[in-house]
C-alpha cells in the first residue's frame, strides 16, 4: 500500500500567462474540472475554469495555457499519437489544440447543447462528441462533420467508444426509478436511420455509473450496493470477473490498455485491480476529489490526481513517494483577504487546506505561507492595523500570525470546537469568534483570555460584525434572526425578521444603525432596514424582480445600494426608503446570455465616488456615483465575481472570481469611452 507522505503544499508565483488587458498579476491557475495524460506519458493536460494548463509530466513544469472556451469546459481527450488535445465545453464548442505548439487547430460547432464527452476513434481518424440531444462525429483531417445523430445522452450515465468503427453509446434508462437498465446502442455510421440497441442482462442491479474499457469491448457498471457488474459488449451478457465489492466507491474506470481497472473509495484511496485475475496490484492513499480529476498512464506506470488541498499529485506506482506535486488549482474559489494597508493578500484554497498564502498586492508575488493549523482554515482576519492575522481552523485553536515575518505570534486554544469565525474589534484589542455549534465568545488579543463567553444555547449564527464604535457586536442567522450584543455587559436584545427564510443578503450600515435584510422567495423580493437598537423595520424597499445577491452601504451610510439577478441594480436613499436610481445596460438582457449578466456583487468605494458591480459571467462595470455614468468595464475573469478589493485612492486593485483566481489590476484608468447608465 502506498501512503502519501504529510507534505505542506508550498506555492510559487503562478504563472502569468495570458494576463487578460489591465491585469498586472494573477494569483490561481483556476479551479480544475477534469485532466488527461497523454498516450505517450509525456504531458498533463488539466481543464481548469480559466483554460487549458499543459504539464510536462518529468519535471512537473507549465508548458502552456490554452486558452480559452467561452465558459466552462467539461471535457477533454488526447489524440492516439498525442499530438492533439480535443476539448468540449458548455459553450457547445468542439476545440482541437496542436500540442506541440499550443495553437488552436480547428472549432467544431454544430452542437445545440453543451458538451459533456469527447473520444477519439483508434486510429486518431474521427472524433465523437455528445451534447445532451446529440452525438456528432468528425473527421479529423478534412475538419468536417461526418454525421450527426439525434439521440438523447445524459451526461452522468451517459458514455461513448468506438468499436471496430462503430460508435457505442452506453446509457441508463430511467425508464422507472427502480429499474434502471443498461441499454448499448451502435450508431453506425451512413445509417443514421437504423441504430442497433440492445439491453444488457443482468439489470436487476441499480446501476449508478458506467465506464468503457479502451476498445470497447468491455463495459463495467458500478452499482448502489458498491458491486461491479461487467458486460462483454457484442453478445451484451455479462461477465465474470473476479474483483471483490468494495466500500464507498465514488468512481470506476479503465487503464489504458485495458488489464486494469481503477476505482476511487470515497476521497481517500484509489485501489488498481488485475483484471485477468481480480487480484488488488496496488492502493494509493491520499486527498482525492473524484474520477474526473484523476487520470492513469499505459501499464500503469502514472498516476496523476487532483487533491481536496489545491494540489495536483502525479504518482509513479514503482515508487513508494509521489514524484511531482503541481501547486495553485483550488478546488472552489480562492479565500482572499486584503490587509487594511492595501500591500498584503492572504489566501487559502481547497476544502482540505491548512495553510494561508501571503502575497504582495503591488506585484502578485508569492511571499509566505503560514504554517501551524493542524486542519483546514475556516477562517481568517486582518487586524486594523494590518499587523496582525487571525485564522480560525477546524483544529479548534485561533493563530495569531505576525504578518511581516510571517511568525506565529500566539495559538489560542478554545477547546471546544471548529471555529468557524473570526473578527477584529475596531480597536484591534478584542477579536470575536464563532465555532460550528453557535458558541459565540471575546478574546482578548494581547493575552488570549477569554474576555466574554455569551450564553448562547438557543440561537443560531451565521455571521456577526462590530458596531463602528465596538460598542456591540450584531450577529444574524440564516432564517433572519439577528442579536445585539452588548460587548460589555452581555446583555442582547433578538429580533426575528418576517418571512425569514430565502434571506439573499445581510449587511450592517457604517454607523452600526441600521440592518439591511435582503429576502427572497414567491411572497416577497424585498429588502427591510432596521433599527437595530430599536428592534423595528424603518423600511421596506421594494423593486427588484428577481433574488437580491449582493448589498453596499455607502461609507456614510446614506446610500444602499443592491444588484439582483434581474440585472439591474438599485441606489436606496435610507433615510426615506425611496429608491434613487437604477442601473442597467442594454448588453444585460441579451437572452442568449440571460446568466452572464447577473449583477453577482455590488460595492462601494472607501471614498464613495464609485460604484463597482461583478457580474456572473466576470466582467466587473465600475460606474460614477455622482453622474451615474459607466466609467469601465474589467473583463478578465471567466466566472461570477464574488469580491472586490479597493485601494486607498478608491481604485479596485484586486477582485476574486469563482474561476479560483484573484486577478490584480493596473491601476484602472477611466479613459475608456463612457456610456451613460439606462
Amino acid at each position: 500500500m502506498r501512503e502519501s507522505t504529510e507534505v505542506e503544499i508550498l506555492p510559487t508565483d503562478s504563472p502569468q500567462w495570458h494576463l487578460p488587458k489591465g491585469v498586472k498579476a494573477r494569483i490561481g491557475k483556476g479551479v480544475m474540472n477534469e485532466m488527461a495524460l497523454s498516450p505517450d506519458n509525456n504531458v498533463l493536460a488539466v481543464a481548469s475554469s480559466i483554460g487549458i494548463w499543459l504539464y510536462d509530466v518529468q519535471s512537473g513544469e507549465e508548458i502552456a495555457l490554452l486558452l480559452p472556451h467561452e465558459s466552462y469546459i467539461s471535457t477533454i481527450a488526447f489524440s492516439p499519437n498525442s499530438n492533439i488535445l480535443a476539448s468540449g465545453s458548455s459553450d457547445k464548442i468542439v476545440r482541437l489544440w496542436d500540442i506541440g505548439t499550443g495553437e488552436l487547430m480547428h472549432t467544431f460547432i454544430g452542437h445545440k447543447g453543451g458538451i459533456f464527452d469527447v473520444v477519439f476513434s483508434a486510429d486518431g481518424k474521427m472524433l465523437a462528441s455528445a451534447s445532451i440531444h446529440e452525438i456528432n462525429l468528425w473527421d479529423i483531417d478534412t475538419k468536417t462533420n461526418i454525421q450527426r445523430f439525434d439521440w438523447y445522452t445524459y451526461s452522468g450515465t451517459s458514455r461513448l467508444s468506438f468499436n471496430s468503427g462503430n460508435l457505442l453509446v452506453a446509457g441508463v434508462s430511467h425508464r422507472d426509478p427502480n429499474d434502471q437498465i443498461v441499454e448499448l446502442t451502435y450508431l453506425i455510421p451512413d445509417l443514421p436511420a437504423k441504430p442497433q440497441k440492445k439491453t444488457l442482462e443482468g439489470n436487476e442491479h441499480r446501476v449508478r455509473g458506467i465506464s468503457f474499457s479502451p476498445d470497447g469491448e468491455i463495459l463495467v457498471g458500478l452499482g448502489y450496493s458498491n458491486a461491479f457488474y461487467f458486460w462483454d459488449v457484442d453478445s451484451g451478457k455479462q461477465r465474470e470477473i473476479l474483483i471483490r465489492n468494495t466500500d464507498d466507491v465514488s468512481g470506476v474506470f479503465f487503464s489504458p490498455d485495458g488489464k486494469t481497472l481503477v476505482t476511487v473509495e470515497g476521497r481517500k484511496t484509489i485501489n488498481l485491480w488485475d483484471i485477468a485475475t481480480g487480484e488488488k496490484k496496488e492502493t494509493i492513499n491520499g486527498n482525492f476529489i473524484s474520477r474526473r480529476m484523476m487520470t492513469i498512464s499505459q501499464n500503469d506506470v502514472i498516476i496523476a490526481n487532483g487533491g481536496l488541498d489545491g494540489s495536483i499529485r502525479i504518482w509513479n506506482t514503482g515508487n513508494a513517494m509521489q514524484e511531482k506535486i503541481i501547486t495553485g488549482h483550488p478546488t472552489w474559489a480562492l479565500d482572499v483577504l486584503l490587509s487594511p494597508d492595501g500591500s498584503t493578500v492572504a489566501t487559502h484554497e481547497g476544502w482540505k487546506s491548512k495553510n494561508i498564502h501571503l502575497w504582495d498586492l503591488t506585484t502578485g508575488k508569492y511571499m509566505r505561507t503560514l504554517l501551524g493549523h493542524k486542519k483546514k482554515v475556516y477562517s481568517m482576519a486582518f487586524s486594523p492595523d494590518g499587523k496582525t492575522l487571525a485564522s480560525g481552523s477546524e483544529d479548534k485553536t485561533i493563530n495569531l500570525w505576525d504578518v511581516s515575518s510571517g511568525e506565529m505570534k500566539k495559538k489560542i486554544g478554545v477547546n471546544r470546537h471548529a471555529i468557524d469565525t473570526v473578527i477584529f474589534s475596531p480597536d484591534g484589542k478584542t477579536l470575536a469568534g464563532i465555532d460550528v455549534k453557535n458558541g459565540l465568545y471575546l478574546l482578548d488579543v494581547s493575552s488570549g483570555a477569554f474576555k466574554m463567553d455569551f450564553n448562547n444555547d438557543s440561537i443560531n449564527i451565521s455571521q456577526i460584525s462590530f458596531s463602528q464604535d465596538g460598542k456591540y457586536l450584531l450577529s444574524w442567522d440564516y432564517e433572519g434572526l439577528f442579536t445585539l450584543w452588548d460587548v460589555t455587559t452581555g446583555k442582547h436584545n433578538t429580533v426575528k425578521s418576517h418571512h425569514s427564510r430565502n434571506l439573499t443578503g445581510k449587511l450592517f450600515s457604517p454607523d452600526g444603525k441600521t440592518f439591511a435584510l435582503a429576502k427572497a422567495g414567491e411572497r416577497a423580493i424585498q429588502i427591510e432596514l432596521w433599527d437595530v437598537v430599536a428592534g423595528h423595520i424603518k423600511h421596506t424597499l421594494i423593486g427588484h424582480t428577481d433574488d437580491i445577491l449582493s448589498l453596499s452601504f455607502t461609507p456614510n451610510g446614506k446610500t444602499l445600494a443592491s444588484g439582483s439577478r434581474d440585472k439591474t441594480i438599485r441606489l436606496w436613499d435610507v433615510a426615506t426608503g425611496e429608491q434613487m436610481h437604477l442601473l442597467t445596460d442594454p448588453r444585460w438582457n441579451t437572452d442568449h446570455l440571460r446568466d452572464t449578466y447577473v449583477i453577482s456583487y455590488v460595492a462601494f468605494s472607501p471614498d464613495g465616488g464609485t460604484l463597482v458591480s461583478g457580474l456572473w459571467g466576470g466582467d466587473i462595470y465600475l460606474w460614477d456615483t455622482d453622474t451615474r455614468q459607466q466609467k469601465q468595464i474589467l473583463s478578465g475573469h471567466t466566472s461570477w465575481i464574488g469580491r472586490i478589493i479597493f485601494g486607498e485612492e478608491g481604485q479596485p486593485i484586486a477582485s476574486r472570481s469563482m474561476d479560483g483566481t484573484v486577478l490584480i489590476w493596473d491601476n484602472p484608468s477611466f479613459t475608456e469611452e463612457q456610456d451613460d447608465i439606462k
